[in-house]
C-alpha cells in the first residue's frame, strides 16, 4: 500500500497540487476538479488530471452513473482494478 495514495484517500491531502484549467466546467465543479488535480500530486497518479481532461466526455458517464464503483474507467483509469491490490486504492480515490 502506497502511503501517499492512502493519505490522499483518507484526507485529500497531497504533497503538491497541480493547477490545471477545468476541461468542462459545465459538469465538473471547482471542488471536484481541485480533488482531481490533487490526485495528480501523488506520484503514482501523476498523469490523472491531464488524462481526465483528455477523456472528460467519458468520465462524465462515470460521474453520472449509479454504479461508478463497478463501471469501467476511461483512459488511464481503465488500469485501476478494484480486484488488484496494487491499483484498488487509486480506483477508490477516483470514486471518492
Amino acid at each position: 500500500m502506497d502511503a501517499l495514495e492512502w493519505n490522499f484517500l483518507i484526507s485529500g491531502m497531497t504533497p503538491e497540487r497541480l493547477d490545471l484549467p477545468n476541461p468542462d466546467p459545465s459538469w465538473i465543479e471547482p471542488p471536484v476538479w481541485s480533488e482531481i488535480c490533487g490526485m495528480a500530486g501523488v506520484p503514482s497518479m501523476a498523469g490523472i488530471a491531464a488524462d481526465f481532461a483528455k477523456h472528460a466526455r467519458e468520465w462524465r458517464l462515470v460521474f453520472e452513473s449509479t454504479t461508478p464503483h463497478t463501471d469501467k474507467y476511461p483512459g488511464c483509469g481503465a488500469a485501476y482494478d478494484l480486484a488488484d491490490p496494487a491499483t484498488s486504492l487509486k480506483r477508490l480515490a477516483l470514486t471518492r
